[in-house]
């Protein structure tokens, strides 16, 4: 099922490192994604917004806005490996769920994109 009143503050987290809320307004049902198939049921959720997630040497962003001062100098970069967290702070106010979506669901034609650009260097 969905509902477009289910609020959900939905947190993300780098290599244990806490980058920063996003609040979605709702769970989209009210009409078909442009990419959902029709034999997707449709009563359950149907679209969603994209969201994009910026880590810089400035701050951590969500949709071009700060969401906090976790910089790329104070992530734990070490590893070949990077941890990607999406889910629920134990004292979220909403909790209403999250979706994720790939190219041939919702409204955007798009798997996950993570992209890493690091260059090391210092001046």
């Amino acid at each position: 099922m969905s509902n477009s009143d289910w609020k959900s503050d939905i947190t993300f987290w780098l290599n244990q490192k806490e980058v920063g809320t996003y609040h979605s307004l709702g769970d989209y049902g009210d009409r078909m994604g442009k990419n959902t198939p029709v034999s997707w049921p449709s009563n359950a959720s149907q679209y969603g917004m994209l969201v994009k997630i910026t880590i810089n040497e400035h701050g951590s962003y969500i949709n071009g806005s700060l969401v906090s001062n976790l910089t790329i100098d104070n992530l734990p970069l070490t590893d070949n490996l990077l941890h990607f967290r999406i889910g629920f702070k134990d004292d979220a106010k909403y909790v209403g769920g999250v979706n994720i979506f790939g190219k041939n669901f919702g409204d955007h034609s798009q798997n996950i994109i993570f992209q890493v650009t690091y260059d090391g260097c210092k001046e």
